[in-house]
Order: structure tokens, then sequence, then C-alpha cells
């Protein structure tokens, strides 16, 4: 009993992101309790499955010590491929099939773009700040190109793929879900999360260890890439379109925010998923409730903004004081 105790001690203890989102609510709850409503939960619930995936994949790239500004770009890109697929001619417009060969096409492009970037990182020793941040133009340009800055409608057997549920449940949910579950066995239960905590922690130390540090950065920006585009798919089939300017870029600033305010390092080598769910609801929660109480879309950013500023200088202090010791 004090054991489990002890244990759930140590986890408030390590997460006190929970208790800023528990006293968030309790201070919302009186002034606006429709917070609690069903329906504003399920728009909550959605807005952290859309969050989740793109700072899952991103917070890959930050154990490894790097950082991928590129998601934004390269959700756009795979939107307006994706919708061009559902477009075409063929029989097949209309058919599980087209879903299914839009949803490989997406996917695709996130892992092609993915390994591009960690190619650079890893073998032509570029820096992740500017390869990702060079992506973010040119990717983001290839999108307006290829479709002339116009909206591709998507077709309504897509849009199913946001509105459908399973057991009651969104399948953008279920999906999450059982991504974050596997991201969580692969870092925490697999030679390959140990290789990308290791890499983190140091090149010169991997190195000498055995560690294939090319390969793994590669697997980290691929895996970035990947969930930027299964991002891009539900968020084409929540817009009804593939558009070439899918999200803002206040997306970058929110999931890169949420794996730092839930534990992950902007230096490498620590991040958990449980802290990464952890940090993207604070997140998801800062935004629905200030948008509930009737702040501006700026004050929003604002505030937004300065409490993932706090978080980024807190793990810097955390990270001085940890070599200092």
């Amino acid at each position: 009993m004090r054991g489990n105790i002890g244990h759930i001690q140590l986890f408030l203890r390590d997460y006190p992101v929970l208790w800023l989102s528990l006293g968030l609510v309790l201070l919302v709850v009186p002034i606006r309790p429709e917070i609690l409503s069903p329906l504003n939960l399920e728009t909550l619930v959605l807005a952290v499955a859309l969050l989740l995936v793109l700072s899952l994949g991103q917070s890959f790239v930050l154990i490894t010590a790097g950082i991928d500004l590129s998601l934004p770009a390269v959700m756009s890109l795979a939107s307006v491929v994706g919708a061009s697929c559902l477009a075409g001619d063929s029989g097949l417009t209309g058919t599980p099939v087209s879903v299914f060969t839009a949803i490989l096409a997406m996917l695709l492009i996130g892992l092609a773009i993915g390994f591009l970037h960690g190619f650079s990182v890893a073998y032509l020793r570029m820096p992740a700040f500017l390869v990702t941040l060079a992506s973010l133009l040119w990717v983001g340009g290839v999108a307006v190109w290829y479709t002339e800055s116009k909206r591709i409608p998507v077709t309504e057997e897509f849009i199913q793929v946001w509105y459908g549920r399973l057991l009651g449940i969104p399948l953008p949910v279920w999906t999450v879900a059982i991504l974050a579950v596997l991201a969580h066995l692969l870092l925490s239960n697999t030679v390959m999360g140990k290789r990308l905590y290791a890499v983190g922690h140091g090149l010169q130390t991997s190195l000498v260890s055995g560690v294939p540090i090319g390969r793994t950065i590669v697997f980290a920006y691929m895996a970035s890439g990947l969930c930027a585009s299964i991002a891009a798919v539900f968020y084409t089939a929540r817009l009804h379109t593939g558009s070439p300017e899918l999200v803002e870029n206040e997306v970058l600033l929110d999931c890169i925010g949420a794996a730092v305010i839930g534990g992950t390092s902007l230096f490498g080598g620590k991040g958990k998923v449980i802290g990464i769910v952890m940090g993207v609801v604070f997140i998801a929660l800062v935004g629905n409730c200030l948008n509930m109480l009737g702040l501006r879309y700026w004050h929003v950013i604002m505030v937004k903004g300065g409490v993932i500023l706090l978080a980024a200088v807190l793990d810097t202090f955390q990270t001085r004081w940890s070599g200092a010791e």
C-alpha cells in the first residue's frame, strides 16, 4: 500500500502540469460551467487528439536534440496531394479504395520529407533548425504551386475519417490513442527507443557505444513526418478540403510547447509519452478556457506564448543544473 502511495506521489511530483490543468479547470468552471458540457468536452478531446499526433512526432526529434519546424508545410502538401487523389476521374473515385489510396499518398509524403530531413541532418551534418526551416518555406511553396493557391474538395467517404465513430467514440481519438500507446512502447521497450535517448544525451558517447547515429536520426525525422501526414489526414477530412494553407504556423508552436511543458527537453535525451499527453491536454485546455471566457484570438496567442516561453526557460535551467551536478 505504501509503495503504491509512493508511486502516486512521485508521479504527481514529476508531472506538475497535471496540477496546473486541474487548477485551470477549477478556476474557469464557476465562471463558465458549460466548459464541462458534453459538447465542449468532445470538442476538447478532438483538439487534444489533433495536437497530440503532432506533438508525438515532434518529440521523437526533440529527444534526439533536434527540432522539426516544417510540420505545417508538410501537412499542407500532404493535404493537397491526398485531395487530388480523390478528385481524379477514375472509376475508383468515391470508393473506399480511393480513400485508402489518398491516405497512403499522404503518409508517403510525410515519410519522404522526413527522410530528406533526417538524411540532411545525420549524413550531411546540416543544422536541424536550418534544414526544417527551409522546408517550411519550400515545401509550403510546392503546395501552393501544385494547387495554384486553390482548395481541392474531398469526397464524403473521406470526410468520414474525421466524423466517423466506433463504439460512439470518434475515429481520430481511437487512432491517436493507438498511436500514443505504440509510441510509448517504442520509447520504453525497444532498442530504437534506447538509441533515440542515447543520441539525445550525446553524439560522441553514442558513437563510442556503437549506436547507429545516422539511422536513428533518420528514423526520428521520418516519425515526425509520418505524424504530420496523419494529422493532415484528419485536418483535411475535418475541413472537407485539401488546402495549400491547411493550418496556421501557430500549430507548430503548440506542438513544441506541449512537448516541452510535458517534460520533453529541448536539449535532447528526455521525454515520455505520458508527459507529452499531459502537456497537450494543458495547451488545449488553455486555448479552450480562454475562448470560453471570450478573450480575443491574439490574447489567447499571447498567453500560450508566455506559458511556452516559461516552460522553455525552466527546461534550460533544469538542464544546466543537471549538468552542474
